[in-house]
């Protein structure tokens, strides 16, 4: 089932004169679960639907509440990645349709009425689009081609609201980029090579398992350097899907006399 957690609004607030990190009264979160679709729906003969029915627990009132949701595209439930990631107060999930690429987006903190937007993007034959993450604050997905030791990159942002049209997605295409990594990274024979994600706090950091071991690649300057060896990861694709801030320690410094700092 696609699930997905979002906050609203750090948990902590800060007053700069008195040095005091306290909690804040306006914190909120909100987990949402896109139900599988049944015969009350209407779908087309290839399976697609345009309405699920979602749960939203709101942490402001303690309940759950049950809606219908509807989306501008057709979507295959079974094609939405479990994990959603969260960018600019939006959950996003991605999957697949019709040889497209698509980011399924929704704002639970909305005051209008919840609906769907989607992004889509073209599929070629030669690419497998995937990772939907967020690193230096756009959503990036990736594809990476293990025996040219090659990453081809797709960086999405938002538009402005008055380029959006109805129902349309709110992300948009920013760029593409190719980068050719180190050959040397890794030997020709190893067995599994699998591209793990982006660091969610240096858009030049990308990771990759190899054989078990954890290689972390700078894809500007295409340094390397393996950082973990001999491990065992399950669903590797789903690393760094949520993106924690730097939270300030909430115990404050204390006051030193005007001698100490003299």
């Amino acid at each position: 089932m696609p699930v997905g957690l979002i906050c609203d609004s750090p948990y902590y607030k800060e007053d700069g004169q008195n040095d005091i990190v306290g909690l804040n009264d306006n914190y909120r979160y909100k987990v949402v679960r896109i139900l599988h679709p049944n015969d009350e729906f209407n779908f087309d003969p290839d399976g697609y639907f345009y309405n699920f029915k979602v749960e939203i627990f709101s942490s402001e009132t303690g309940k759950w509440r049950e809606l219908v949701v509807s989306s501008p595209q057709g979507i295959i439930y079974d094609t939405l990645d479990y994990m959603a990631f969260v960018y600019n107060g939006v959950l996003y999930w991605s999957g697949h349709r019709d040889g497209c690429f698509l980011v399924l987006g929704l704002d639970p903190f909305a005051d209008q009425e919840c609906s769907f937007t989607v992004f889509d993007y073209p599929e070629d034959e030669n690419f497998v689009v995937e990772c939907p993450s967020v690193s230096g604050g756009v959503v990036r997905m990736s594809d990476f081609h293990r025996d040219t030791r090659t990453l081809y990159v797709w960086d999405l942002k938002e538009q402005d609201d008055d380029s959006v049209a109805e129902g349309g997605s709110k992300l948009c295409l920013s760029k593409q980029e190719v980068y050719s990594l180190d050959q040397e990274m890794y030997p020709d024979d190893a067995q599994v090579v699998q591209r793990l994600n982006f660091d969610p706090n240096d858009e030049d950091i990308f990771y990759l398992e190899v054989d078990g071991d954890i290689i972390m690649c700078n894809i500007r300057t295409r340094k390397w350097s393996k950082i973990v060896e001999n491990t065992t990861l399950d669903q590797p694709l789903w690393f760094y899907l949520f993106v924690l801030p730097w939270w300030p320690t909430p115990i404050p410094s204390l006051r030193q006399p005007a001698s100490a700092r003299e």
